[in-house]
């Protein structure tokens, strides 16, 4: 384990030769000469202080961006939270922890002093100019070290409890070896293919085998009631499943806004390994927020797809709802969170809707990892013993191996495929709704200034945005490929429009060949739900003021190639 120093790269003029660099190669490299436990504690103080300020770096940067981009006092998109005071505190106690680790002198070879604060000095440093030092320090290399570092295992865990990633590692216990007792019954493994494509491990595993630490059956936190007779008489909009309900609000209180789609062509040809398609979306119409934010050449737009139609009429079938009930109109009924308002406040709520678009809009059912509250309650409605005992496996202290390898060895675990891998659990919707993850926007860079479209021929008075998308395919456990939620469904928007004027064109060869390039494509009244992104990319403001042509090459830096 390594800490990195956080010092100024000008404040020093000469890189020392030591056993952790070189001037003529500069990149520290691990030292062999020296040992751990032949050296006295130091460290930087500046590097602790920059350690404390790092946990708060992404929401300051977050902050200079939009206050170094934006024109107006428009509302931001909710960086992460700060960490509280406490958090703060246990994040200086990791500090001190690494202030009284052993580590190696920076300077080998040179007499140095102690002073009484027991920092060390070296005779050709001064107390006011120090030379500079490696910028990697080693203060780890065996298990022993990372001991002495943590403490006991029960000390060490409540000590980093709080800077994990939460998937739960440094409670995995062993699984007892497997026995030849005569009550000796193994685990029986369901036999499908999505189960397989699981990959899971549990050559440990028996039907007797204790499992400790396991998660709590989750809490319902959602729920369905019937409408007043009045309003259920009321059939939905058929409009709902082309546009999220009016509840879903990526900055409350703007509602996301139906852009027409004006032209969809293919940026690439046919069997290309990747499928690229150019969307230009009409923005006359997009209401004005506040003060004078626009679109800006390196700003974002934020599209809310929707789930695949053929995904969610699946997982209807699967979990057994009656047809009747999945567009029928219901209260939906929440004891806190944000969802299904993406970044609406976290209150209670009671929302009319239906089972279709709470699945098709607010819920991700396709990219989002499944978590040991998915995995716990599809156990609590396991009717098969060996299904059952899999799935508290993998929500246990001894499962916690298992859990961590399906999470980052197969990132493309769909709820379909849960289903389908273990089918004798049926949960209800309602308690599904409160354990997968909201279905959040996916946010793609402007090419052009809608300024500028407006001067292209036939365009006159309309402001136009372009954007291009790079269809994301995977092949999924039954083979076949599947695609990103959003780029998958921009491409069926797209590939409509595109058959429509591949269609219409057929029909206009002799009929009418004076017919404008997508004219049959917008007599569907194909729309995208999008909202303006509140933040541009600070590099784009270097390029605002520029005169003449420029060629940029810039791959990576978060920014779509424009004209």
């Amino acid at each position: 384990m390594r800490r990195h120093s956080m010092q100024s790269p000008f404040t020093h003029q000469s890189i020392p030769s030591c056993h952790t660099s070189h001037p003529d190669d500069p990149i520290p490299h691990e030292p062999f000469e020296a040992t751990l436990e032949h050296n006295a504690p130091h460290v930087s103080h500046q590097a602790a202080s920059s350690t404390s300020q790092s946990s708060g770096l992404s929401g300051d940067s977050l902050a200079w961006s939009e206050g170094s981009t934006s024109d107006s006092e428009a509302p931001s998109t909710p960086p992460d939270e700060p960490l509280a005071e406490r958090d703060l505190t246990d994040l200086d106690k990791v500090v001190d922890g690494l202030a009284k680790l052993p580590t190696l002198s920076i300077h080998p070879g040179a007499t140095h002093d102690v002073s009484a604060t027991g920092q060390k000095t070296s005779p050709d440093e001064s107390p006011k100019t120090k030379r500079r030092r490696a910028s990697t320090q080693l203060i780890a290399q065996n298990a022993s070290d990372i001991q002495r570092l943590l403490g006991s295992e029960v000390t060490g865990t409540t000590f980093l409890q709080k800077f994990c990633c939460g998937g739960g590692c440094c409670m995995a216990e062993t699984v007892p070896p497997k026995t030849a007792a005569s009550d000796f019954e193994a685990i029986q493994i369901p036999d499908n293919e999505a189960f397989r494509s699981l990959g899971l491990k549990l050559e440990a595993l028996t039907a007797e085998t204790p499992l400790t630490k396991t998660v709590e059956v989750p809490v319902p936190t959602v729920s369905f009631s019937p409408l007043p007779s009045m309003e259920s008489a009321t059939e939905k909009s058929s409009t709902y499943l082309k546009h999220p309900p009016e509840f879903v609000q990526p900055h409350p209180p703007y509602s996301v806004f139906a852009a027409p789609l004006h032209n969809a062509r293919f940026l690439t040809n046919p069997g290309a390994e990747k499928q690229t398609i150019h969307f230009d979306l009409d923005v006359t119409d997009y209401p004005v927020e506040s003060g004078t934010v626009d679109f800006k050449v390196g700003g974002a737009v934020g599209v809310t797809p929707s789930n695949d139609p053929a995904a969610v009429e699946e997982i209807f079938d699967t979990l057994g709802i009656p047809k009747f009930l999945r567009d029928k109109p219901i209260q939906l009924n929440t004891q806190g969170g944000r969802w299904p308002t993406i970044w609406g406040d976290e209150q209670s709520r009671q929302l009319r809707t239906t089972r279709r678009e709470l699945l098709t809009w607010c819920t991700d059912i396709l990219s989002t990892p499944p978590t040991k509250q998915v995995f716990r309650l599809l156990a609590q409605y396991a009717t098969s013993p060996a299904e059952q005992k899999i799935l508290l496996y993998l929500c246990s202290a001894q499962g916690q191996g298992a859990f961590c390898d399906l999470r980052t060895s197969n990132t493309h675990i769909t709820l379909l495929q849960l289903l389908h891998a273990f089918p004798s659990s049926r949960p209800p919707l309602e308690q599904l709704f409160g354990v997968l993850g909201q279905l959040m926007p996916r946010f793609y860079s402007l090419s052009n200034d809608p300024h500028v479209s407006s001067t292209r021929e036939g365009l006159a008075g309309r402001r136009l945005i372009e954007i291009a998308v790079t269809v994301h395919e995977t092949v999924s456990y039954t083979g076949s490929n599947r695609t990103g939620v959003g780029s998958g469904y921009l491409e069926r928007i797209a590939m409509q429009f595109i058959e429509a004027e591949r269609a219409g064109r057929l029909r206009d060869a002799q009929a009418n060949p004076s017919r404008k390039d997508g004219d049959h494509g917008r007599a569907l009244r194909l729309t995208v739900p999008m909202f303006r992104g509140l933040m541009a990319n600070p590099l784009s403001q270097r390029f605002a003021g520029a005169d003449g042509p420029m060629m940029l090459i810039g791959a990576g830096v978060g920014m779509a190639p424009f004209r």
